[in-house]
């Protein structure tokens, strides 16, 4: 039996399928008509379904976000590109991000996780289509560590439950306890939905809490099939949003631990890790290798193994980092001094594309 219609001439079954296909400036638009639905169009469900509609569900989306400081002004900078020829298709600044902030940025879906990474940790998600931003509350610390003692966060991950579309923030911090000379460490998931924190426990953050120390934000490449990946000096860390459990993944090499990259690769369905050869030491440029991709496999027993995907070799000079794959041969670097490169493996050439970050 159908619902209960909402309008006089339109059944909610109808309105579905209707709506997602819409652009967003019609959807919120579309949201004072009425309550009913502008609850619609903040429902997970609802968000899954229009980022995903059937009439897309097969392209692929191939949008590269990058993050600059603005050498004018105290503030970090977003960039969005559409194609691999790096025209600018949006400058995502925006006005109501505060002068002197520098952004640690995590992205899914669309949506911009916003971490204040130098000064309060504040976190804010946005939504760039639509611009609209919330500001997640703080976590409250005041049960869990001495007044005296100063919290350090260890690493942040922002991604969704794919059993049921349900936005999350996973959180860490730890504390020194000097009187019984260890570390604590701490972990908090935040549900948009509820715009609440809980503290995970036991054998939720058991792998976490084995090197937790080791990961950072710097090098996440976010959330993808429901899980969030950190990597770390000797191993990748996971956090699976539906079961909210840490798993530990093996580095595929002993070579340039503590240097690897996650990377998405074209089909948006796979992560690779980029392990650079080079090192870097402070005050010097960084070499001129750059090393093995790894594809990371997950087998049917959920077990994760990897396959050497490709090694980048020094037709490339002056390699900084690696940005993106826009099929298995052809790739955006950003080369020493800001120059951004488009690089053809087959060819051995690459493109200066003449865009210098600021």
């Amino acid at each position: 039996m159908s619902r209960r219609s909402t309008m006089e001439y339109f059944h909610d079954d109808l309105l579905d399928p209707i709506l997602v296909r819409l652009p967003v400036k019609s959807i919120v638009r579309f949201k004072s008509v009425s309550k009913t639905w502008c609850s619609l169009f903040e429902n997970p469900r609802f968000v899954s379904e229009y980022d995903h509609p059937n009439h897309v569900k097969n392209t692929k989306s191939s949008h590269l976000l990058i993050t600059t400081r603005s050498l004018t002004q105290s503030v970090d900078r977003l960039w969005l590109f559409h194609d691999q020829t790096l025209v600018p298709y949006h400058d995502l600044t925006d006005p109501s991000i505060e002068e002197g902030r520098a952004l640690c940025v995590l992205v899914h879906d669309g949506l911009l996780c916003l971490i204040d990474y130098y000064t309060d940790y504040g976190i804010t998600l946005w939504n760039p289509a639509t611009r609209e931003f919330r500001h997640v509350p703080k976590i409250s610390h005041e049960n869990i560590n001495p007044p005296a003692t100063q919290l350090r966060r260890h690493f942040t991950g922002f991604g969704s439950d794919s059993s049921s579309s349900e936005y999350k923030v996973i959180q860490s911090y730890s504390y020194y306890d000097s009187i019984e000379d260890c570390r604590h460490h701490f972990h908090f998931v935040y549900s948009v939905s509820t715009n609440s924190w809980r503290e995970l426990k036991g054998k939720h953050v058991e792998a976490a809490n084995v090197r937790a120390c080791n990961f950072g934000d710097i090098r996440s490449n976010g959330c993808l099939n429901g899980v969030h990946y950190w990597v770390g000096y000797d191993s990748i860390l996971a956090f699976h949003f539906s079961t909210e459990v840490y798993e530990l993944i093996d580095f595929p090499t002993s070579k340039g631990q503590g240097m690897g990259h996650l990377l998405r690769l074209p089909d948006e369905d796979r992560v690779c890790l980029w392990i650079p050869i080079s090192t870097y030491d402070i005050g010097d440029d960084i070499g001129d290798d750059i090393g093995d991709v790894w594809l990371l496999h997950n087998d049917v027993f959920g077990e994760y193994f990897s396959i050497k995907l490709l090694r980048i070799n020094l037709h490339f000079p002056q390699i900084g980092r690696m940005l993106r794959f826009w099929n298995n041969k052809v790739f955006d670097l950003i080369r020493i001094g800001g120059r951004v490169l488009l690089c053809n493996l087959d060819a051995h050439k690459y493109e200066d594309i003449e865009i210098k970050m600021e």
